[in-house]
């Protein structure tokens, strides 16, 4: 727990993940964060980039030096241009917690580069005071300057331990995954098997909150409130990056159906949209 920020890793720890899609260990160094140990002064005529983000830029679902920023240490230094790419990632953060370390810390590491990633499910959480029952910071410019107004923040309540569940399922198994599979490899083609009676029809699930960034009409107040917020962010982060005398950079984590077509039909079926009132360009 942080007062400020919601949470953050706790130095020198270990865990081990142990996932049906990944086993990975994840250490934490000096610094809160899963890398490699860093200094917190760049070397002397040295190149340090610093990259903040949530769990794509932690990467734990991936062995350490499979993530993106080691990735891009290790391939500018095969180039002849080395240079530190300091992984600050961390998971679950929003574009609002990586502004507030900056300001508070992350400056101090002296980066030549500050780069910001954002998914686009950080949109609705700049407007928001909670994130999967962990508090988190709300923004509002006061004065001039973007502030945080409900810190400190309370600590969470003890969380129940968590219960597997199991998802009961009726015929055939073999139908079941063929039909999953189908679902997921070829959606416009089962809708059409559905629209002959083929198959069962697709129940179409809620939508979520934050993908409503992509509807192009009819958006919730909170909605608009959260893309004015999040400018406000943006903004300030690369003021703050550029009175400390390094590059702002702002880089889009794209969402799977952002860039591949069979993904892009599959979220429409699964939430019922429709391509007229949705745009998976927008963000």
């Amino acid at each position: 727990f942080d007062p400020i920020l919601g949470w953050r890793n706790r130095p020198g720890t270990t865990a081990t993940y142990n996932r049906l899609e990944y086993k990975t260990k994840v250490v934490i160094n000096s610094l809160g964060f899963r890398d490699v140990e860093r200094s917190p002064r760049k070397a002397l005529g040295g190149h340090r980039v610093l990259v903040m983000g949530d769990s794509f830029i932690e990467a734990y679902a991936v062995e350490r030096d499979h993530g993106i920023t080691r990735r891009a240490e290790i391939s500018a230094g095969n180039a002849g241009c080395p240079t530190e790419v300091v992984n600050a990632g961390v998971h679950g953060y929003s574009i609002d917690q990586e502004y507030l370390w900056y300001r508070q810390e992350g400056f101090a590491l002296d980066a030549d580069i500050v780069v910001m990633a954002v998914y686009y499910n950080d949109i609705v959480q700049t407007v928001r005071t909670r994130y999967w029952g962990s508090p988190t910071p709300l923004l509002e410019v006061r004065n001039g300057k973007l502030t945080p107004v409900n810190t400190p923040l309370e600590p969470p309540p003890p969380r129940a331990p968590a219960t597997a569940s199991k998802r009961q399922l009726s015929g055939s198994a073999l139908q079941f995954l063929v039909l999953e599979r189908l679902i997921t490899g070829a959606p416009r083609f089962y809708a059409q098997l559905s629209r002959r009676g083929l198959v069962a029809p697709n129940e179409p699930e809620t939508v979520p909150d934050e993908l409503r960034v992509y509807k192009k009409r009819g958006q919730l107040g909170e909605v608009r409130a959260a893309w004015a917020r999040t400018e406000e962010i943006l903004v300030a982060f690369a003021e703050a990056v550029r009175a400390h005398g390094a590059i702002p950079v702002i880089a889009h984590i794209p969402a799977s159906f952002e860039v591949v077509d069979k993904d892009w039909d599959l979220t429409l079926m699964k939430y019922g949209l429709t391509e007229d009132a949705w745009d998976r360009s927008l963000v």
